[in-house]
């Protein structure tokens, strides 16, 4: 029961660091794989986050730039 509590803890703490490449194995009891199936959600709703916040800033400088370059 604990090493698939230590693995998500782990998940967790890779995530908080900013690693977004997290898969956590869902096994164990249910609430457990609960957690596990959560932490994947996570992982893959921040990585997708952060590309359109990426894509976001991309578009906005490109629109910056491109009157400054006419004048």
């Amino acid at each position: 029961m604990a090493r698939p509590l230590r693995r998500a803890a782990e998940a967790a703490s890779r995530l908080a660091t900013g690693d977004r490449d997290v898969s956590v194995q869902v096994e164990g009891a249910r609430e457990v794989a609960d957690i596990a199936r959560g932490l994947n959600r996570l992982s893959t709703a921040l990585a997708s986050s952060e590309d359109r916040q990426r894509e976001f800033l991309m578009s906005v400088s490109h629109e910056l730039r491109t009157p400054m370059t006419s004048i």
